[in-house]
């Protein structure tokens, strides 16, 4: 009498398939995890550019504001140093002239009308410091806007986007 032998995998086949589907789930599982990890990467580069544009351009508005006001000084509210230069509560979107940050803390929040200010609202990882410095030639003020997000209270010493730090520079020069 022949013995039928039954038909299957070994347990040496099944161990090999196994380890070959695991390091492709792995594999996968990790370039999935990096994927997200650049992207959430990518859109804070992104707020942090644009944040650092609205403060030069925040400090432009002093400036245009200043000279239609106060028409003898169109750097009336530009003093050299750091500054907290902020959009206001109200629809009208000018800037508020309390230019102090208080005790250095210059981390924003973003407020229920989708503003990111130094006031109230919600708590983000977004910092930005504008800082103010007369320029001799051409004569004017250089403003530097620096945002960063590394949570640290103050700017790094050098700003890159390795270092979660994006800086834009601007030279208002006076009409006069």
């Amino acid at each position: 009498m022949l013995r039928s032998r039954k038909k299957g995998f070994s347990i040496g086949e099944v161990i090999i398939s196994l380890f070959v589907i695991t390091v492709g789930i792995v594999a996968a599982v990790g370039l999935i995890a990096k994927s997200i990890s650049q992207s959430i990467d990518s859109r804070n580069e992104i707020i942090a550019a644009q944040l650092a544009q609205e403060g030069a351009e925040l400090t432009r508005n002093l400036r245009d504001n200043s000279f239609i006001v106060y028409s003898e000084d169109p750097f009336y509210w530009l003093t050299d140093g750091n500054k907290c230069i902020d959009v206001t509560k109200d629809t009208s979107a000018t800037v508020d002239p309390n230019l102090s940050c208080s005790g250095g803390n210059y981390a924003l929040k973003y407020d229920t009308n989708g503003r990111y200010q130094y006031g109230s609202g919600d708590a983000t990882r977004f910092s930005r410091n504008v800082a103010i410095a007369t320029s001799a030639s051409p004569a004017g003020k250089r403003v530097t806007s620096t945002v960063w997000w590394s949570g640290a209270n103050s700017p790094p010493a050098s700003c890159t986007t390795g270092n979660k730090c994006v800086s834009v520079e601007a030279l208002l020069t006076s009409w006069k």
